[in-house]
C-alpha cells in the first residue's frame, strides 16, 4: 500500500514545480478600470498606461505602479 502512495506521490509531484501564483495585479481592486489591453502576436496582456485613466481610483493606480507590469506602447 505504502508503494503506490509513493507512486502517487512522484506522479503529482512534478505538476505542482509548474504551478504558478495569480498576478498581483489580480487583488487590486478596479485593475480593470486603470490598465489597457495590447494585442501581441496570438494574445492579449495587461500592460500599465502612461497616466491614469480618469476612472482609475487614485489608491488602485498606486498600487499597479508598484506591480511589474510591463508599460503600454
Amino acid at each position: 500500500m505504502k508503494k503506490y502512495a509513493y507512486l502517487a506521490g512522484l506522479l503529482i509531484l512534478p505538476l505542482s514545480a509548474f504551478a504558478q501564483l495569480p498576478p498581483a495585479y489580480l487583488s487590486v481592486p478596479n485593475f480593470q478600470q486603470c490598465l489597457a489591453q495590447e494585442q501581441e502576436s496570438t494574445f492579449t496582456h495587461w500592460c500599465l498606461p502612461a497616466t491614469q485613466p480618469q476612472a482609475c481610483p487614485d489608491a488602485s493606480w498606486q498600487a499597479l505602479q508598484a506591480d511589474d507590469l510591463p508599460a503600454c506602447s
